[in-house]
């Protein structure tokens, strides 16, 4: 991996900045101030792909126990612009869900608008002193419901009653407005739902047609992100659940069948879904190298939880592993059953589908991007701490091939 260090400063780098004007708003383009040990990452296995990463600096709280915290972000896509502007709203995001004054709601015993159940009575039944909670309203009436904050913001460890199930990350996004961000939220959403039940439960991915929109999008990506690069093989699997919106896995491999990357996303187009996912998978196949270069320079010592997930995943048999052999053609559509209506659409859909959604809106002035969580108790986190009643179905039928312990991401 090549890791080359990013001066914003320097004249290439407000050209960079300068470059991003177009493509960004100025309270974005602003973020980049915050960042500290910004780095570009050069892909030996896709050229064509440009990622920048760095870190941001979170000031304690004066009631927080613990110091500051630093987070790291990172940004992908076809240009170094793009890629940026990727960083930078991963950066608004996180920023977004740190606790601050205000966010806690008084409970009363009286209310009954507590979101309660579903696979957050499991994560609740957990706490071990009185939750706190969070306002955010119901996605289809604007009804005020009230959330476990400890499931919304990033706090204190002194704060929290539970732990938060799956990363924090999931569900959340940043935005141009906060209809986009709910958007891209609620997807998040579905996305983590359908991952938990293939890689977790054994459900089985569907393959796509060669005339599939969604493997022509993925195959001209790819191929432009490779460059002729062929030390990967790279598969791309439909896994969209019985609610029909479009999630797909684009999954990496080295010859050896080693080395498994995976990129996931969900979007109102399976086309869309699969150029994202791509875009993650290559992002990935880094994870595994740098990891095993800091093993190489300082031992075992210095890594972390996460360096040692990549690691394990990197030795892991993917070629073996039936998860990633599809038996049936993808039956879905191109477009999702909501692709031309956008949130209202999309919150309508899985309403029927007897999913409930809620939201809270995480913009902050000091920061002035969008930003928003989305919660539902009836969609599965990316975690086998807890269970909905399909998660549950699907690991009855799926458990002798679910990959518990080899870990996606």
């Amino acid at each position: 991996m090549n890791l080359t260090p990013l001066d914003l400063y320097s004249p290439s780098g407000g050209k960079l900045l300068d470059s991003i004007a177009s493509l960004a708003s100025a309270e974005l383009v602003a973020l980049a101030g915050r960042l500290t040990r910004v780095f570009s990452i050069a892909s030996p296995f896709a050229p064509g792909l440009h990622c920048i990463g760095g870190e941001v600096t979170i000031d304690a709280d004066p009631t927080a126990a613990s110091g500051a915290v630093r987070l790291s972000v990172a940004g992908n896509g076809e240009t170094l612009a793009s890629a940026l502007v990727s960083c930078l709203g991963e950066a608004a995001e996180f920023l977004s869900q740190f606790e601050r004054p205000g966010d806690i709601e008084a409970a009363a015993s009286d209310r009954t608008n507590f979101v309660a159940d579903g696979w957050i009575a499991e994560a609740v039944s957990h706490a071990d002193r009185t939750i706190d909670w969070t306002a955010g309203s119901d996605a289809s009436t604007g009804d005020i419901a009230l959330l476990p904050a400890d499931l919304c913001l990033r706090r204190s460890p002194t704060r929290r009653a539970i732990e938060p199930v799956g990363a924090l990350s999931s569900g959340a996004a940043a935005g141009p407005s906060f209809e986009t961000a709910a958007l891209r939220a609620v997807l998040e959403l579905c996305e983590r739902d359908a991952a938990a039940l293939w890689w977790l439960g054994g459900f089985r991915p569907k393959r796509f047609a060669l005339e599939h929109p969604a493997t022509k999008a993925g195959a001209e990506l790819i191929e432009r992100l490779r460059q002729g690069e062929t030390a990967r093989r790279t598969v791309l699997l439909d896994i969209t659940t019985d609610n029909g919106v479009p999630v797909v896995a684009a999954v990496s491999m080295d010859h050896d069948g080693r080395g498994m990357a995976c990129g996931l996303s969900s979007r109102l187009t399976a086309s869309d879904a699969a150029r994202a996912a791509v875009l993650e998978m290559c992002q990935m196949e880094m994870a595994a190298p740098i990891a095993q270069t800091k093993r190489a320079e300082g031992g075992d010592a210095v890594l972390n939880e996460a360096d040692r997930r990549h690691l394990r995943r990197a030795e892991f048999a993917a070629a073996d592993c039936e998860l990633l052999h599809p038996r049936d053609m993808s039956r879905h559509a191109a477009n999702g059953p909501a692709a031309a209506l956008g949130l209202k659409g999309l919150v309508g859909h899985l309403r029927n589908c007897g999913v409930r959604l809620f939201l809270v809106d995480h913009t902050r002035h000091d920061i002035g991007v969008a930003a928003a969580r989305a919660v539902s108790p009836d969609l599965q986190p990316f975690s086998a701490a807890v269970s909905t009643k399909r998660f549950a179905k699907a690991r009855d039928k799926g458990s002798d091939i679910a990959e518990h312990e080899t870990p996606l991401l």
